[in-house]
């Protein structure tokens, strides 16, 4: 597929919700390589 973007992934350690450390941030993306997606965006969930 082309043209896909994940604008969701919490890659940023220690943000959010998302990777607990570096090395898991690493893991993520790792896998995300695998995914069809063309285009990756960090991001993190704001509370109200």
């Amino acid at each position: 597929m082309k043209g896909i973007t994940d604008i969701h992934m919490h890659l940023i350690p220690g943000v959010d919700d998302g990777a607990f450390n570096i090395e898991m941030s690493k893991s993520m993306m790792a896998m995300a390589w695998l995914q069809p997606q063309d285009e990756l965006q960090a991001s993190q969930t704001l509370e109200a």
